[in-house]
């Protein structure tokens, strides 16, 4: 660093946090390598403003995502939330009028939560809304929304194209979620065994969000009266999209 260099150290007392000698040194390094005149004051004055609104702008933009990001997520399981969820599905549902394609909303309800949670405890409820989580997310395709609905239920969003294979992706949700061999968990040195129950339903652009909403929740009421553990899909009606007679139903 030159003698003029060195002078112009005065000017950061009055505009910028007090530093260390390293973390000036750094900083001249900066301007420097963006072309600033350190060995003119008034210029150096100028450089060392602008970086610094920059690093304050991009600490609020972060520091706004961030609450954004929290807004929309779930705090126990880390999938999105209900806010998201309810904010999403009617852009989900207009995309797909534009682009001619369909919407599957799956609604899963854990299989005997509260006997879970009255039995091993709220930590064990817990535990099983974490594992549903991580299982729903392993199961979906790249672009899914997984989001919890809340208490013990879960929803997940699929935007299906045209040549979207959506039985191969419904009949790997209900593996994942269903199968009770891949239900089980370990908690406090024991394993338990946790299924869904799971409605799906269809919907387009005119699709109204509730009323998808509805007819899949009426698909996990039947399953649930019909021994649980299983995924009723609703028929696919005059959906052009659907080339096969769903076979999940049970």
């Amino acid at each position: 660093m030159s003698d003029s260099e060195s002078k112009n150290l005065g000017i950061f007392k009055g505009a910028v946090q007090p530093a260390t000698a390293e973390a000036i040194l750094a900083t001249v390094s900066t301007l420097r390598a963006l072309g600033a005149d350190i060995n003119d004051p008034e210029k150096l004055r100028e450089a060392l403003a602008r970086s610094s609104l920059a690093e304050l702008a991009e600490g609020e933009l972060w520091e706004r995502r961030l609450k954004e990001e929290n807004a929309y997520t779930d705090g126990l399981t880390g999938v999105r939330n209900r806010k998201y969820l309810n904010e999403e599905l009617p852009k989900i549902l207009s995309r797909a009028e534009r682009s001619g394609g369909r919407v599957a909303f799956v609604f899963l309800d854990a299989d005997h939560f509260k006997k879970v949670n009255d039995t091993f405890g709220h930590l064990a409820g817990d535990a099983v809304l974490k594992d549903i989580a991580q299982r729903l997310k392993g199961a979906v395709r790249t672009g899914d929304v997984v989001a919890r609905y809340g208490g013990e239920e879960f929803a997940v969003i699929m935007e299906l194209g045209k040549d979207d294979d959506w039985n191969k992706a419904l009949r790997r949700l209900e593996d994942a979620m269903c199968n009770k061999e891949n239900c089980r968990f370990d908690f406090e040195g024991q394993n338990h065994a946790v299924t869904c129950s799971v409605g799906v339903a269809f919907g387009t652009g005119k699709t109204e969000p509730e009323d998808i909403i509805h007819r899949a929740d009426q698909r996990v009421y039947q399953a649930k009266a019909s021994g649980r553990a299983m995924m009723v899909v609703e028929p696919p009606r005059d959906y052009t999209l659907v080339v096969e007679t769903p076979t999940l139903d049970q």
